[in-house]
């Protein structure tokens, strides 16, 4: 995800947090929750830095609205 950092809790199995990234790998099958927050509203990127996955273009937007 780009313009933030996020915490990692690795295959989801546990409830303390691994650390705290802007990156983070994964194996083949492997599966991580990450929690985070934005301070500003607007439209963020996520995308792989795997080039060959990258070159499918596997890559996304999420947009972040004001809690009201």
């Amino acid at each position: 995800m780009h313009a933030n950092f996020f915490q990692v809790y690795p295959t989801g199995m546990t409830l303390k947090s691994w650390k705290e990234t802007d990156v983070t790998t994964m194996g083949t099958s492997e599966r991580h929750i990450l929690e985070f927050s934005y301070p500003f509203p607007g439209k963020y990127m996520f995308h792989t830095h795997q080039d060959v996955i990258a070159e499918s273009d596997c890559i996304g937007m999420f947009e972040v609205l004001l809690q009201t």
